[in-house]
């Protein structure tokens, strides 16, 4: 027997102690909502450089990256050829 119910926009009601605890969480930082198959976990450095550098060299305008540390040279992830 399922207990859950809809929200107004379709979502599963949560738990009332979970609910407090995304609410709070809620109002920290922001807070973006997927769906199933939206995201792709890489599992090793390898394969996130690979994934970064084949975004970046897709890229149509501009890309902005901010990361402490990416790569050995500055422009290691981009060719002028």
């Amino acid at each position: 027997m399922s207990t859950s119910s809809s929200t107004a926009a379709g979502l599963p009601s949560l738990h009332p102690s979970i609910d407090d605890l995304t609410k709070k969480l809620d109002s920290l930082a922001p807070r973006f909502e997927l769906q199933v198959g939206e995201i792709t976990i890489l599992t090793t450095p390898e394969e996130f450089y690979a994934t970064l550098r084949k975004k970046i060299l897709g890229a149509k305008k501009r890309v902005y990256l901010s990361s402490l540390y990416v790569g050995k040279e500055e422009k290691e992830l981009v060719s002028f050829s």
